[in-house]
């Protein structure tokens, strides 16, 4: 048979021999370091014996597939020292991945000790040096074979492939599994490994399924290119932002609001605040204009786009609220309950908001009433009675344009600066100033919050300039109310 290389050579061999034999007749060294070959541009067994005219690459650990076939291998490993030690563990899968591999088992939650002891067995694996053979069954024998053996999950594997799948298997020594292969030609190939740690997993990816327990492992091919492996981990977790944010008192994540879901401190928001700044200032800079969106829309736009059909259930439920409806069915009102409990711990933690109906904003205007306010909960109300100059943390999120500071000409520097710390102002104070004058609001406005003071608007008008503006008498009644 004729043999290309690479580098575009052409050499004749017997018919049958394999990778590693041509790797052989080339230099006893490459032979060692070949781990899988590359024939007619796909990944297959380096043992495996070759008929015909092909073009080959031999694999060795330089080369990415080189890597992924070993690590492979490894993950089988695991899999068979698993078995060993937990008999009663189900397999499922186990790939191979950047830097390593893992395995998915259905079984009881796996502890530190037994990651030891399953760590224990896999050298020992390695040590025996088992050859791995490759071979292939009919459908209905290898889900029978699966069926005896009580691995539910190859078997839903196996039955998932199409009808002309070849249904493919390793075994090496006491261990045998579903696999598509490649893999290299020992255990013994498998050079340095580490477990590395276990997590949850849902089989498939899907919360409808069972959980599994996924093993994850490290492999490498020299004791030092482990070590430095690990050492880049510890540094990393050094670095880990879920550390430093605690440490550095920038966020938290609360269990009360969900896993990954940060709260951010002051301090982190005031992080967040000089970034959201220089961004806007960079993009004034470069003549860029802002327009603002609202947070929710119609049901229609998502149709148009495609999205709702595939995701109205997870991404776009529609929002339930308190409203009121015409003899048509049309909603004409909505309504904005706030219902606020104290965190335990949390500061001022006996006191607590009672739900309170306010009627802020009418069906007209998309978007309810907002303004940029600390939580009472999480904020010190003293800051009420702090006289000192406000910082960038606490003013309002409004955009400093040019244009914006000539509209406020004609607002007096002590207005602008009520405005400013109204964003430290506590809702306890803030609900009690405000519903009496979003009562004031005539039927069809609502009561909006702009960088110059609260105003009833009406929605439908397109004039700039609001229905009144009470500025002036909300800081009284702040100033009053804070007492």
């Amino acid at each position: 048979m004729n043999i290309t290389f690479p580098d575009g050579s052409v050499k004749q061999y017997e018919d049958g021999m394999t990778a590693l034999q041509i790797a052989e007749s080339i230099s006893p060294r490459l032979r060692k370091a070949t781990l899988a070959a590359e024939i007619d541009g796909s990944r297959a067994d380096a043992f495996r014996p070759i008929s015909g005219d092909h073009s080959i690459k031999l694999l060795t650990w330089e080369d990415e597939d080189g890597r992924w076939t070993m690590r492979h291998t490894a993950a089988h490993i695991l899999a068979q020292a698993v078995k060993r030690v937990h008999p009663e563990a189900k397999l499922a899968i186990g790939p191979a991945i950047d830097t390593g591999f893992y395995y998915d088992f259905d079984a009881e939650p796996f502890t530190p000790e037994d990651l030891e002891q399953i760590q224990k067995e896999m050298e020992k694996i390695i040590a025996e040096a088992l050859p791995l053979e490759r071979f292939e069954m009919p459908r209905a024998d290898a889900i029978k074979y699966f069926e005896e053996k009580g691995e539910p999950y190859k078997v839903e594997l196996i039955q998932d492939l199409p009808e002309d799948a070849i249904i493919s298997f390793y075994r090496q020594g006491d261990f045998t599994d579903l696999c598509a292969g490649p893999h290299v030609e020992n255990t013994g190939k498998v050079k340095f490994v580490k477990l590395m740690s276990v997590a949850g997993a849902y089989w498939r990816g899907s919360e409808a399924n069972p959980m599994l327990q996924r093993i994850y492992g490290a492999a490498f091919a020299t004791k030092e290119d482990l070590k430095a492996y690990q050492t880049r981990l510890e540094e990393a977790a050094k670095r880990d932002h879920r550390k430093l944010g605690a440490e550095m008192d920038l966020f938290s994540f609360p269990d009360e609001i969900g896993p990954g879901l940060a709260v951010f401190h002051p301090k982190g928001a005031a992080v967040i605040n000089a970034m959201e700044d220089y961004s806007r200032e960079m993009h004034r800079k470069h003549h860029y204009s802002f327009v603002q969106t609202p947070h929710i829309t119609k049901g229609g736009l998502y149709e148009t786009s495609g999205h709702l059909q595939w995701y109205k259930d997870s991404m776009y439920p529609p929002m339930r609220l308190d409203e009121e409806k015409d003899e048509n069915g049309n909603v004409t009102e909505v309504y904005c309950t706030v219902d606020m409990d104290s965190l335990s711990g949390s500061e001022g933690a006996d006191r607590k908001i009672k739900g309170k109906t306010l009627h802020w904003v009418s069906a007209a205007d998309a978007v309810p009433f907002e303004a940029r306010l600390y939580d009472p909960l999480l904020a010190d109300d003293s800051a009420l009675e702090d006289e000192a100059e406000p910082t960038a943390e606490d003013a309002v999120d409004a955009e400093e344009t040019e244009e914006a500071e000539e509209a406020d000409a004609n607002l007096s520097r002590a207005d602008y600066d009520f405005l400013k710390k109204l964003n430290q102002h506590s809702l306890t104070v803030v609900r009690g100033v405000i519903e009496p004058y979003a009562k004031e609001c005539a039927p069809g406005t609502a009561l909006q919050f702009l960088r110059t003071g609260y105003f009833c608007k009406d929605p439908d008008s397109t004039a700039e300039l609001p229905v009144f503006n009470r500025t002036v008498g909300l800081r009284d009644a702040f100033a009053k109310a804070a007492k």
